[in-house]
């Protein structure tokens, strides 16, 4: 398995998981068949577990995901021959890889995947961080974590801001009432939205339209 141990740290660098996946399969089945002593089998079993480790801990993957299952994995490399553990090493190994991949599909959501999602829905009155952390299958306090280190400020506030600039667009660029263009940014409480945006820029919707202030 020489091959596919120099490239499965390789894999997991990038970030490959499924190829990883599939380098370890072809490890196993190389230790399967191969007469290495036993020593050595467990050396490379430890450097794959290693590997694996270090790479979760390099992407915060949290410990409390995976630490379970990588006891279990290390107990029986340390103290059984690979052959008599195969199978309870093998499924170990493959396990914290899943892991690996679920975790990681949480850690590497992108601000602009985010923002693209909230353009897309921002407008409804029925947007709310439930259904955002909903899309990326996350925790809405982990969104919020998320929403607080990409945009600097929490996700009512981000929401408000993205209404606003779309209100004073429509203020400035239509002939809309100020009641249709409270509705059209996603806003059911006309009073509300007026007293908010007066709060906001120190004018109504109405002064901020005529070009009062300048």
């Amino acid at each position: 398995p020489y091959q596919e141990l120099d490239g499965f740290p390789s894999l997991l660098g990038q970030l490959k998981i499924r190829e990883a996946g599939e380098a370890l399969e072809h490890i196993f089945r190389g230790l399967g068949e191969s007469d290495f002593p036993s020593f050595y089998l467990r050396s490379v079993l430890t450097e794959v577990l290693t590997t694996i480790i270090t790479d979760m801990n390099q992407q915060n993957i949290r410990f409390g995901a995976y630490n379970s299952t990588y006891f279990e994995a290390l107990y029986y490399i340390r103290s059984f021959p690979y052959q008599e553990k195969s199978k309870e090493i093998r499924e170990s190994l493959t396990t914290l890889l899943t892991v690996f991949e679920e975790e990681l599909a949480g850690v590497t959501i992108q601000s602009g995947q985010i923002q693209e999602f909230m353009e897309a829905h921002f407008t409804s009155s029925e947007f709310s961080i439930a259904m955002l952390a909903n899309r990326f299958h996350i925790s809405i306090a982990y969104m919020s974590y998320l929403c607080k280190k990409y945009f600097h400020e929490n996700f009512s506030d981000h929401l408000w801001n993205m209404r606003m600039e779309r209100a004073k667009d429509l203020l400035r660029n239509t002939d809309a009432s100020v009641e249709d263009i409270c509705t059209a940014v996603g806003y059911e409480n006309v009073s509300s939205f007026r007293r908010k945006f007066k709060k906001e820029l120190g004018l109504t919707p109405s002064q901020y339209r005529s070009g009062e202030g300048g």
